[in-house]
C-alpha cells in the first residue's frame, strides 16, 4: 500500500505539497493524495521527475482517449473472441481481482491481427475498467483502495511463445509502460501453475521491474494455488478449478460463463497481408533508417482536437516510436525540429513533451492503420522513429501521417 499520510516525513510531506501545486493545473477528481503519492513514490518522491511523468500521463491520456474508453471502447473482433482476461469481484483487502490465464493466450495470433498501439490501447482499457470497478467499491465502502490483485495462471504457457521475438519485446514494453504510468497499481500478483522454466521467463522481465513490484510477486506452484489464494479471495468469489466454491450459472466449475481462455486466433483474423503503403499513393514517404540511427517526422496541427492518421509499415524489424509535443507561437516560423535531430523529453533544452510511451511497434508484422490518435493542442507533433535497439540491421520504413479534419 505504500506509506500512509500519516506516516510520511516531514520532507516527504513538503514533496508532495510542492508536487501537487506543480500539476495543479491538470488535476482530475480522482488525483487524491493517496494517488499523487504513488507518483512521488515511484521517483523516489524527486518532484521533478514525478510532475515530468504525471504529464506525460495526462497527455497520453488525451491523445489515446484513455479517461472515456470504460464507456465507448469498442475491442477488436479477434481480442473480443479470443481474449484471455476478465475480473474475478473483489479479493479480502476490497480490491478488485483479475485473472489472466495467460499460458492459454495465442500471443503470435494476437500481434498478426491487432497492431501495436491497438495492444496497447486494449491493454489500457482493462486497467481503465479495473480503476472504475475500483473507484465504485470504494464508494460503496467508504474505503480508499487503489491497488489491483492479478493472478496470472501460466498454465500451457509455452517457451516458444515467451522467446519470440515480436511477443518479448511487446510484453517487455507494455510491462514498462504499465510501470511508468500506473505507479503501484499491482497490489499482490499472483503467478501460479509456473512452468519449470518459469526462471528464465522472471530473469527477462526482472531488470525492468522496480523492488517495489519484486516484492508483490507471489510465485505459486500447481499443488499450492488453492491454499494460497484462499488466504486473499473468499471460496465464493474464487472459481472452484482455482480452489474455491465458485461455479458458473451452468455449473461449470470454469466459470466459463464470464471467464476468457483465449484459444487459438483464427488465421481469417489476420492482418499481416493487408496491402502496404505505396509509393504511388500521395503523400507516402519511404527511407531506410540505419542501425543505431533515428528519423523525425514532424506535422503542424493548428486546431486542437484534430485527429491525425497514422500509417506506416516496415522491413527488416520493429521500428521503436516516440510520439512529442512541442508548443509554438509562431505558426508561420514554427520551430521544426530537422530530421535527424536528437530528442529528449528529459532535457529542457529541446523543449518537447512526451505525448505517447516509447513502443517497438511491430509493424514489420502488422502495417499501422491508426486512426484514433487525437492532438489536444494546437503545435507540432513529432514522431520518431528509432532504430536504436538494432546494432546492425537498418529498417525500411515507408510511411503516411495525415490530419482527418481541416486545421484551417
Amino acid at each position: 500500500m505504500g506509506t500512509p499520510l500519516k506516516n510520511l516525513t516531514d520532507a516527504q510531506h513538503e514533496a508532495l505539497k510542492e508536487f501537487k501545486f506543480n500539476v495543479s493545473d491538470i488535476l482530475g477528481p480522482y488525483d487524491t493524495d493517496a494517488i499523487l503519492l504513488k507518483w512521488l513514490r515511484a521517483r523516489n518522491f524527486n518532484v521533478k521527475k514525478a510532475e515530468v511523468y504525471f504529464r506525460e500521463f495526462y497527455a497520453m491520456t488525451k491523445c489515446y482517449e484513455l479517461d472515456t474508453l470504460y464507456d465507448t471502447y469498442t475491442k477488436p473482433e479477434a481480442a473480443e473472441k479470443h481474449e484471455y482476461t476478465a475480473s474475478l469481484g473483489f479479493a479480502k483487502d476490497g480490491s478488485v481481482v483479475r485473472y489472466s490465464p495467460v499460458g492459454l493466450g495465442d500471443h503470435i495470433g494476437f500481434l498478426n491481427c491487432i497492431s501495436t498501439y491497438e495492444c496497447m490501447v486494449y491493454a489500457c482499457s482493462f486497467v481503465q475498467e479495473d480503476l472504475v470497478r475500483q473507484r465504485e467499491e470504494n464508494a460503496r465502502t467508504g474505503k480508499e483502495i487503489n491497488e489491483i490483485t492479478y493472478i496470472f495462471d501460466l498454465e500451457g504457457l509455452s517457451i516458444q511463445d515467451l522467446l519470440h521475438k515480436s511477443v518479448l519485446e511487446m510484453a517487455l514494453d507494455m510491462g514498462g509502460m504499465v510501470q511508468d504510468y500506473y505507479p503501484e497499481i499491482w497490489g499482490n500478483v499472483f503467478f501460479i501453475n509456473v512452468p519449470s522454466f518459469f526462471d528464465v521467463a522472471y530473469n527477462l522481465f526482472k531488470p525492468i521491474l522496480r523492488l517495489s513490484v519484486i516484492q508483490k510477486l507471489k510465485i505459486v506452484s500447481r499443488e499450492n494455488v488453492p491454499q494460497t489464494l484462499l488466504k486473499y479471495i473468499d471460496e465464493d468469489v474464487l472459481p472452484a478449478f482455482l480452489g474455491g466454491k465458485r461455479v458458473d450459472c451452468n455449473g461449470n466449475p470454469r466459470c466459463t460463463e464470464f471467464l476468457r481462455f483465449g484459444g487459438k486466433v483464427p488465421e481469417r483474423y489476420y492482418i499481416t497481408n493487408r496491402a502496404p503503403l505505396s509509393l504511388e499513393d500521395p503523400g507516402v514517404t519511404s527511407l531506410w533508417i540505419p542501425a543505431r540511427g533515428s528519423y523525425n517526422h514532424t506535422i503542424v496541427v493548428r486546431k486542437p482536437g484534430t485527429r491525425i492518421h497514422i500509417q506506416y509499415h516496415t522491413e527488416n524489424g520493429s521500428i521503436h516510436v516516440r510520439k512529442f509535443y512541442r508548443k509554438i507561437t509562431d505558426f508561420e516560423n514554427p520551430d521544426i525540429p530537422t530530421t535527424d535531430e536528437y530528442l529528449d523529453e528529459r532535457d529542457e533544452k529541446t523543449n518537447v513533451l512526451l505525448i505517447s510511451p516509447g513502443m517497438r511497434v511491430q509493424a514489420h508484422l502488422v502495417p499501422l492503420d491508426y486512426t484514433n490518435f487525437v492532438a489536444p493542442w494546437a503545435g507540432l507533433y513529432i514522431f520518431r522513429f528509432s532504430n536504436s535497439h538494432s546494432w546492425f540491421g537498418a529498417r525500411k520504413l515507408t510511411f503516411r501521417i495525415r490530419l482527418l479534419e481541416s486545421n484551417l
